[in-house]
């Protein structure tokens, strides 16, 4: 799955996630958060906050502290 740093791709992993979630897939569900929170490095900070966001509404709270962390403790100065 490839999710770009537009903001209709993430709309479209949120809502995949929640399909999934919807079927009781649950680890497809993880998976694409997973793989929305590998790619958050590359979106700036705008990126990696509407991440967080979107991690956050999906109940990823750990995922979501790990995209925010760089740049709110100065390793991610952009």
């Amino acid at each position: 799955m490839a999710i770009g740093t537009r903001g209709s791709d993430e709309a479209v992993a949120t809502d995949l996630t929640r399909v999934y979630r919807a079927l009781g897939r649950h680890s497809d569900a993880d998976r694409v958060m997973a793989k929305v929170a590998e790619r958050a490095a590359d979106l700036g900070i705008d990126g990696r906050k509407r991440t967080a966001r979107m991690l956050v509404s999906a109940g990823q709270l750990t995922r979501a502290i790990e995209v925010l962390l760089p740049i709110g403790d100065g390793q991610d100065p952009e």
